[in-house]
């Protein structure tokens, strides 16, 4: 069978002194290590280190310049005249039906910026807000969507541009009365399949990053590259037609299988719940991507619809792939390095009729006139509406012979199945009671997801397992007297102990953050301050957290301790109408009318509509 991925590719070593320069500043690679590794990896160790794009194409010349213009290699960006698809011409306004909100994007000089504003009924101005844009995320073959950088916290901003329909709307969850404005965090999660490795990620934060590459790298596919390097520049060259080299992972000499994990890491689209002790910085090509994390989607009977990049998981529904034995995979048809708008379709079609012989098609085409300008993806692959993204059609990857062509319309008809882990055939029960409360709570609040959960908790009597889980159930379902009786059982003492770790995925901040609120509502407020600050403690740049906290602080009178916290979120995150707002009334309780007013009035000029702001004011304007 063909691959793409298997053509020979010319490539130049460079050993001119500005390589040498660039060399010099990759660590030694551990020789200790690099013996007892034999067979394995070397840069599966954590000592190897991610060396940038413009290390590897040092040498690899030819793949570095093509791969630049993939949708990979353009994934993400400054904002900037080139880098932006979108189309200004007629000076487009986006307008939200639900709010008075309307957006208008525009370039001043080299800079894009978004105006948010409202009218009064009468046309007059009630509202302005005017932010540059930092960051282009998209390659522009189908969206193009906006990034602001506020201190380093990376937020998405309300507008994208769809190049498909050429069309202005809203992002993918802000349309039907969502728009969440300037605070939809942009988080490790996002940021691990949209770019290069983000090793600029803040710990304790959700969205925090000292620094951003600039697009998906040769690394994402072929493991960090120190090691590698180290090993070319000592001069040890592996004949790699008759050996692999083991400094690098060359996806061509993986197998099958190991292969297909590297494209389903980002092309796997679902619900990802990691492993204990992992997190989305783990998987390295040639590890199976469930040794790092299961990936969930919800099941319907008869469900043709799709999301965006299931591209995966729709293959693997293929008869093509069923019949392949495994060897068909992403790189039998799309060569990695070079950009699809590239590619020839006869190339795509080549793939086909490897295996298919175009005779039996002749009788079945002879009536179509389009016959000559046809290829095999045209009737097998339909491009078709995706269920998740407005405005972009995508081949769906489930090759079929009778493919349904409206797959929106069979979507509400479909009967749930449950969810199911696409890339682990025998998922823990640790890891599906997570799959369904991640379910809930970031993708859909179906009330069938907290039933599977009561099922899945009675099987586990002891009720020490899985405190994290347990409290997330609880706060989710809002049963409050559920979580009162555990915490009868098991001890408070023995719960705090429990949540202590901070990670990047911030699970035991979390788990102490959601105590905390269950222990506010139970009446148990000295309690409850305890896991606050421990919340606070393993998660210092996650705002919710401090100004929930200086809520429950202010609710007990403690105004003076509550200010604090209100004005550390406000040094990171001066664009939070909550801790604006809230800071206003502390300082009304306080009598300090002035600094409440104008704290009130910086609310209302983030939003002009936010109610308790305006009580506020009114009631310090009497």
């Amino acid at each position: 069978m063909n691959r793409y991925i298997g053509r020979t590719v010319r490539l130049s070593l460079v050993i001119a002194g500005a390589a040498a320069i660039v060399w010099g500043l990759i660590p030694e690679f551990d020789a200790e290590s690099r013996e007892t590794k034999n067979a394995a990896y070397w840069n599966h160790s954590d000592s190897v280190q991610y060396v940038g794009m413009a290390t590897c194409g040092t040498c690899h010349v030819e793949i570095y310049a093509t791969f630049q213009h993939t949708g990979m290699g353009q994934s993400i960006d400054r904002a900037s005249r080139e880098k932006s698809a979108g189309d200004f011409s007629n000076h487009p306004v986006i307008r939200d039906d639900f709010s008075s909100f309307q957006y208008q994007p525009f370039w001043r000089d080299d800079s894009l910026y978004l105006k948010e504003f409202a009218l009064t009924d009468s046309g007059d101005t009630l509202h302005q807000l005017t932010l540059p844009v930092s960051y282009i995320i998209g390659s522009g073959q189908h969206t193009n969507s906006h990034l602001l950088d506020e201190n380093g916290f990376l937020y998405q901003m309300p507008f994208t541009y769809y190049t498909q329909d050429a069309v202005w709307d809203f992002p993918p969850g802000f349309e039907n009365g969502a728009n969440s404005r300037f605070s939809r965090i942009i988080g490790l999660e996002c940021m691990s399949c949209h770019n290069a490795m983000p090793t600029g990620f803040v710990l304790g934060s959700e969205n925090k990053f000292e620094s951003i590459p600039t697009g998906i790298d040769c690394e994402r596919c072929h493991g960090p590259g120190s090691a590698h390097v180290a090993k070319i520049q000592r001069g040890e060259i592996t004949d790699t037609a008759k050996e692999i080299d083991y400094s690098i992972v060359n996806p061509k000499k993986l197998s099958d299988h190991l292969r297909f994990q590297i494209c389903q890491r980002c092309h796997l689209q679902g619900n990802a719940v990691l492993a204990d002790g992992k997190s989305f910085f783990d998987f390295k090509p040639g590890m199976e991507l469930k040794e790092v994390m299961d990936v969930y989607i919800p099941r319907y009977a008869n469900d043709p619809s799709f999301v965006m990049a299931s591209h995966a998981d729709r293959l693997q529904q293929s008869a093509c792939y069923l019949h392949s034995n495994g060897q068909l995979d992403c790189t039998t048809c799309h060569n990695p390095h070079v950009s699809v708008q590239r590619t020839n379709r006869s190339d795509f079609e080549a793939v086909c009729l490897g295996c298919h012989s175009e005779s039996s098609h002749e009788n079945s085409l002879l009536d179509v006139p389009e016959r000559e300008s046809m290829t095999c993806m045209e009737c097998h692959m339909p491009v078709t509406s995706t269920m998740d993204i407005p405005h972009v059609q995508v081949h769906d990857h489930k090759i079929q012979t009778r493919p349904v062509l409206n797959p929106q319309e069979h979507k509400n008809i479909s009967v749930f199945l449950g969810l199911k882990a696409i890339n682990n055939d025998a998922p823990s029960r640790t890891s599906r009671i997570r799959a369904y409360l991640q379910q809930y709570e970031r993708f859909e609040s179906d009330p069938r997801y907290l039933d599977s959960l009561k099922l899945l908790f009675n099987r586990i009597p002891d009720p020490q397992a899985l405190a994290a889980e347990r409290v997330n159930f609880y706060y989710l379902s809002g049963d409050v007297r559920g979580f009162e009786q555990w915490i009868d059982e098991l001890t408070l003492p023995f719960l705090r102990g429990q949540f202590s770790r901070r990670s990047f995925d911030n699970a035991d901040a979390w788990a102490a953050f959601k105590t905390a609120e269950l222990l506010a509502m139970s009446a148990k407020p000295v309690e409850a301050k305890a896991f606050y600050e421990d919340a606070i403690n393993l998660g210092p740049y996650i705002f919710d957290f401090q100004v929930k906290y200086a809520n429950y602080l202010v609710r007990n009178s403690l105004y003076s301790k509550a200010i604090t916290h209100y004005q550390r979120v406000l040094a990171n995150r001066p664009m939070s109408k909550m801790a604006n707002g809230n800071l206003g009334y502390a300082y009304l309780l306080l009598g300090m009318e002035d600094s409440a007013r104008f704290y009130l009035e910086s609310a209302l000029r983030l939003d002009p509509y936010y109610e308790s702001a305006q009580a506020n004011l009114q009631l310090l304007n009497r």
